[in-house]
């Protein structure tokens, strides 16, 4: 029995010791001990593990209260024992750069997210496959789409459960086929090798572009109908810009010239601004030499991070940050530097031209078919982020609103 305690007591003892020095080298003697940011999450992971799971979510909006609590800086904080945050827009291509720069993905995420050259291996088939060229092929298909999203809107004015009944019936259907080409057909096609033509790597690939290309989707649509129903100034020179070239083209612009539209691309860049895109702090490391921040030496395979949902509420660079403005991309078009919903060059979302189009498209067409849409028990609180789950999560119900049908 007093073997087994002292066993444990050197135990304890050993472990005690073990974090004590932990502790004392990350908080004096670390590459990173120069940098500004609360001591506790300089010394341990459990502040940033606290934050993000037990508060759920919070830690980006913790690491927005660091920077105004270090305001002398107001740039670069050490958020956990081997990570800096820097919540400067300006040096975001630096942190996320390219060609001649080398930027690694931090090792530990690898290891969740997958291997970087089996990565790039599959990239080079689904860039090909998301380009704008292929995007515009599909644009019939997402008009067909949208047309059916407009068909069961009006079918809410309709006799609903019997609508209802009908399509539960359709889904029913134990045999699904296809009359066009999908990904899966270019990736059993392709030249990949044979593991990579699994079932199970083509259910894991699915998944992944479901969950890429619906939510933040879906979200930066539920943002532009809030906020523009919510500003009658704002409704009334989108409509007027969408009524104008709908008759110009005879009802049925495309998406080409969905694009030039200057008030559209406002509204839209303004959306993807206050819906953020992917929100999570996505780390890049130097491997090979340091990053120069200012009077700032970073040393050379340090974590640096940056986020959407800090950046794009960014005062310096986005005056009113939480206010809708879309004038503000028209005014100053240099601030398309500054949206990075997507992120940007090889580290770019692959949906980038699907998700223009799909808003584009979406906008012009539920606005044409229902001019008069009103908002029903719907607040900005409704449509605002309160949460980071690599996604973001917003605190409402979504947006609930009155259908007003064109009567053509």
């Amino acid at each position: 029995m007093t073997t087994t305690v002292s066993t444990l007591t050197v135990l304890l003892l050993v472990c005690a010791v073990s974090v004590g020095y932990s502790v004392i080298w990350r908080l004096y003697f670390s590459p990173l001990a120069k940098f500004p940011g609360p001591k506790i999450a300089a010394a341990t992971l459990l502040y940033e593990m606290y934050y993000e799971i037990i508060a759920g979510g919070q830690y980006t909006f913790k690491i927005r209260d660091m920077h105004e609590t270090y305001v002398f800086v107001q740039t670069s904080v050490r958020i956990n024992p081997r990570e800096l945050y820097i919540n400067d827009p300006e040096f975001y291509d630096e942190v996320y750069a390219g060609g001649s720069k080398r930027r690694d993905k931090w090792p530990y995420l690898c290891g969740q997210f997958g291997t970087p050259d089996l990565h790039r291996l599959r990239r080079t088939l689904m860039n090909k496959l998301f380009s704008k060229a292929n995007i515009a092929k599909l644009e019939p298909v997402i008009e067909s789409t949208i047309n059916g999203l407009i068909t069961r809107l009006r079918e809410f004015q309709e006799d609903i459960q019997a609508k209802y009944q009908a399509a539960i019936d359709e889904q029913n259907n134990d045999k699904m086929e296809t009359s066009r080409r999908i990904i899966f057909h270019e990736i059993l096609s392709s030249s990949l090798a044979p593991e990579e033509k699994t079932s199970d790597r083509l259910m894991q690939e699915g998944v992944v572009l479901i969950g890429a290309g619906t939510e933040t989707t879906a979200l930066a649509l539920s943002v532009i109908t809030y906020y523009v129903l919510a500003n009658p100034e704002i409704n009334f020179k989108l409509k007027a810009e969408l009524v104008a070239i709908s008759h110009e083209c005879g009802g049925h612009p495309t998406l080409v010239q969905l694009e030039e539209l200057r008030y559209l691309g406002a509204v839209t860049s303004e959306g993807l601004r206050l819906s953020f895109g992917v929100t999570a702090h996505l780390q890049r490391v130097s491997p090979n030499q340091d990053m120069i921040y200012g009077d700032w030496v970073i040393p050379a395979d340090t974590p640096v991070s940056m986020t959407s949902l800090l950046l794009h509420l960014n005062p310096k660079t986005f005056p009113e940050p939480n206010k809708f403005t879309p004038e503000r991309w028209i005014e100053n078009p240099r601030l398309s530097k500054y949206l990075i919903s997507f992120s940007k060059r090889s580290w770019q979302c692959l949906g980038i031209n699907l998700a223009y189009a799909e808003l584009y498209l979406c906008v012009f067409n539920v606005w044409m078919a229902f001019p008069d849409m009103k908002l029903v028990e719907t607040t900005k609180s409704d449509v605002e982020v309160v949460a980071d789950y690599f996604v973001p999560v917003a605190s409402g119900r979504g947006v609930k609103v009155m259908m007003g049908m064109n009567s053509s």
